[in-house]
């Protein structure tokens, strides 16, 4: 309904570049490659129109600032601006009555975005802006460990792999994502760098499905187990394992688990899992891979 009522009220003119913003909050760093092509080889008829919010007069200690915001075409203006061009054709959308313009912008620069793809990290960013309820909830969960979702990538702190934990969270709207971060906080504290690593978590999720959540394992013995061993020392003997018996190396942290679980283990061990690698539980209908 909404999409609907922004077309019937949306209006084609010339904006002027100056006057219009960006909000950080959704919008991703340019691309510098991208604006030196367009730079290069503009072409006012091929360049289009941009998408531009109109929020209208907001207060000024609001917490939702007015004006002009561009919602889709920021490689467009940067090239423009680089050739001094003070206008461009814009199609504007009134957002002036809307309590939250920024979460509609956010949403319809989702849709908007066929010229260069998000990396993981920026559209994350965005949905979360949106409102996306899987991104907000997996926010929320995160956050309960001490850790997020980087909005641009960085070694030492948060989390990188979007993806995965997407993945993770998927299948049972956040449950596993839970018991993957409880095991991992309870082993080595903080959830970040060297323990935020796609591989790991796709590992050590594989391993509470298969084993953890079935009873066959104690789970204070897996912790004192890994706690004996260093992330980097699991990585090595899961390359150890891809290198001689191949698959993915995520399998092969789950592999490495399994072998590390049954050093020194009385009486029945633990055996690999590989049939429905690709899903997690019996019936549970997600494809995780």
């Amino acid at each position: 309904m909404l999409i609907s009522q922004l077309h019937a009220t949306a209006k084609d003119v010339q904006v002027e570049i100056a006057k219009i913003r960006v909000d950080l909050s959704y919008e991703r760093d340019p691309s510098r490659d991208l604006v030196d092509r367009i730079h290069g080889d503009w072409n006012i008829i091929v360049a289009g129109r941009i998408l531009v919010s109109d929020r209208g007069a907001r207060p000024v200690d609001g917490e939702v600032e007015g004006g002009l915001f561009l919602v889709d075409g920021q490689h467009r203006v940067l090239a423009a601006k680089r050739l001094e061009i003070k206008k461009l054709d814009a199609r504007v959308i009134d957002l002036s009555e809307h309590p939250d313009p920024g979460q509609v912008e956010a949403l319809l620069r989702l849709h908007a975005n066929v010229g260069l793809a998000d990396r993981s990290l920026e559209r994350f960013k965005a949905q979360v802006r949106s409102g996306d309820e899987q991104s907000i909830g997996i926010q929320k969960l995160l956050a309960q460990f001490d850790t997020e979702i980087n909005t641009v990538a960085n070694g030492d702190f948060g989390i990188n792999c979007v993806s995965k934990i997407e993945r993770i969270y998927s299948v049972d709207q956040g449950s596993l994502l839970r018991s993957t971060l409880e095991l991992m906080r309870d082993v080595y504290g903080e959830i970040r760098g060297h323990s935020a690593q796609a591989p790991l978590f796709h590992g050590i999720a594989w391993f509470i499905v298969c084993h953890l959540d079935t009873g066959q394992v104690n789970r204070d013995r897996l912790v004192e187990k890994m706690k004996g061993m260093t992330i980097v020392q699991l990585n090595a003997r899961a390359r150890t394992h891809a290198s001689v018996m191949g698959k993915s190396l995520w399998f092969n942290v789950y592999r490495a688990l399994v072998e590390l679980y049954n050093e020194k283990l009385t009486g029945k061990k633990l055996e690999w899992v590989s049939r429905g690698a690709n899903r997690l539980g019996s019936g549970a209908g997600q494809t995780f891979h």
